[in-house]
């Protein structure tokens, strides 16, 4: 048998003669730098394509794949996307100041508060500011339809008030993969005020339009510890149909001023009923207990809803998710990364993680057997906090 000999550099061959695949593309969103636009292989290894950065006007907000969707303060405005992951021409830009939900104000830092929905054809975005911080201040959510040639079409909005100055607040919510319900969680830490985390609930309508239903003063709990403590939420993520998963701690006081003592963080799995209200049967000893103290901020789920991916002090663990079920231990904290800032998966299989220091990206292979960072990760890009971030389209 005749061996494959490489003569030169080989760009998409292995010297054993295997083709590397080309599993993704990475858009890294780099505030007044532009977009860096990375080809993903399936050995983790990420390289620019020609012509990054891209610089197109405004701040990241993602793509479906056909179309690159930016946001000014004032603005939505979409690019197509090239055969090859690149950013072209300028196909559609809409005034959000034009419709509905506008009077609460504009999109202060849109890498946080625009998205796509699941489906990639309606956006969403965050308007606030007009009201100021504190009581009464306006939060509006429009929702915008996207065709496939790129151009935008105003669906609706939503408005509601927050009531204090919320850690949390102005975050867009968290939608179930159905995209019938979404969930934002907030709770007070200013001046004494209680601790007791609200959750907003809203309703998906016709047209993907999202419309404040109802507000959680607490979340049902799941049964707390026999000393009475309360619950405070870090995080959230959502599964593709009717579930979400909350990230939790306990408290001996939600009076925040008065020194309280705090539990291990836990994760609960959390049911979604026909009217948008949540119930679990999962309870405190079931509930599994983050290693070494930490209180994770970050975690999503992949596309198939069975991995649950928690950024962690050191690195990434993975659980098992089982729908209603208790979550599940599956592989501990995997690497050395340090602190994650940004995850997101590929369809692939492929877990997306950015290191918030070094701003190296790491890139894991997930089944539910096993769990390992790819041979060619971590790959070295551009990272600036708060506002860089970075979206992955499967090819």
């Amino acid at each position: 048998m005749i061996r494959p000999i490489c003569l030169i550099p080989c760009l998409t061959m292995l010297c054993t003669g295997t083709a590397i695949a080309q599993e993704a593309y990475v858009y890294d969103y780099i505030p007044n730098k532009g977009v860096y636009v990375y080809d993903a292989s399936s050995t983790g290894k990420l390289t620019p394509i020609k012509g990054s950065p891209f610089k197109p006007a405004g701040q990241m907000v993602g793509t479906n794949g056909r179309h690159f969707v930016t946001s000014d303060s004032n603005s939505l405005l979409s690019y197509e996307v090239e055969s090859n992951g690149a950013i072209g021409k300028l196909v559609s830009d809409i005034n959000t100041q034009h419709y509905s939900g506008s009077d609460c104000g504009t999109i202060s830092y849109p890498g946080a508060v625009a998205e796509f929905g699941h489906t990639g054809e309606t956006v969403y975005i965050m308007l606030s500011g007009a009201a100021g911080d504190g009581a009464g201040a306006c939060d509006g959510i429009q929702t915008y339809g996207i065709s496939k040639s790129g151009t935008f079409t105003f669906k609706g909005a939503t408005e509601f008030n927050q009531e204090s100055s919320y850690y949390y607040a102005g975050n867009l919510p968290t939608l179930t993969g159905n995209g019938k319900f979404g969930y934002d969680f907030e709770f007070n830490t200013f001046d004494g005020d209680v601790c007791t985390p609200t959750i907003n609930i809203f309703a998906g309508e016709s047209g993907g339009v999202l419309e404040y239903q109802n507000i959680l003063s607490t979340p049902p709990p799941p049964p707390v510890p026999p000393s009475g403590d309360s619950w405070i939420i870090t995080a959230i993520t959502d599964d593709p149909t009717d579930h979400i998963v909350l990230a939790m701690y306990t408290t001996t006081d939600v009076d925040c001023n008065d020194g309280p003592t705090f539990g291990p963080a836990q994760l609960a799995s959390y049911t979604v009923n026909s009217q948008g209200n949540l119930t679990t049967t999962n309870t405190y000893e079931n509930m599994p207990k983050m290693p070494g103290g930490d209180y994770p901020n970050l975690m999503k789920l992949d596309p198939t809803g069975k991995i649950l991916a928690v950024a962690m002090g050191t690195g990434v663990a993975f659980y098992h998710f089982n729908g209603a079920d208790p979550i599940t231990s599956f592989t501990g904290v995997i690497g050395d990364s340090g602190q994650i800032a940004l995850m997101a998966w590929d369809t692939r299989g492929h877990l997306y993680a950015q290191n918030s220091a070094s701003g190296r990206m790491h890139v894991y292979e997930v089944t539910t057997k096993t769990a390992k960072e790819l041979p060619g990760s971590p790959t070295s890009i551009p990272f600036s906090s708060p506002y860089s971030s970075f979206v992955v389209q499967t090819k």
